[in-house]
């Protein structure tokens, strides 16, 4: 669930709120898994030939048959350039901004119930440079 604007003039906004809920009864074991994730978009066109991005998402996950819990922060952008006349292109991207160190999750299936933690690279900056031929 979810808002965003869509203005021509300025830039387009998403902010929501995901829920996940997972239920998983199997003979006498119930699992309950519960995944919150607040999150925001923002994509701006400026000036002429300037793109920003951002995107940022927390994480609240808990297991609530054994009581664990996790949050996590992931926080991406980029600002790229490109002449309207010009075969030259370049972007600055950043990965990871808030430097999470693993996500978990779990699924469920009719035989199997998986809780896994994921580990996430460390935080990216790139600097590219490209060229339209």
């Amino acid at each position: 669930m979810g808002i965003e604007t869509l203005f021509d003039k300025f830039p387009k906004i998403e902010i929501g709120l995901k829920r996940i809920i997972g239920n998983f009864t199997a003979s006498t074991n119930t699992s309950k898994f519960v995944t919150t994730e607040p999150f925001i978009t923002i994509d701006y066109d400026f000036l002429d030939g300037f793109i920003f991005n951002f995107d940022y998402r927390q994480s609240n996950y808990q297991n609530k048959t054994v009581g664990q819990k996790n949050t996590y922060e992931i926080a991406n952008t980029t600002l790229s350039y490109k002449g309207e006349d010009s075969a030259w292109s370049y972007k600055i991207t950043a990965q990871n901004l808030l430097n999470a160190q693993f996500r978990q999750s779990n699924s469920f299936s009719d035989f199997l119930i998986s809780d896994s933690k994921t580990f996430i690279l460390p935080r990216i900056v790139m600097f590219s440079i490209g060229y339209n031929l």
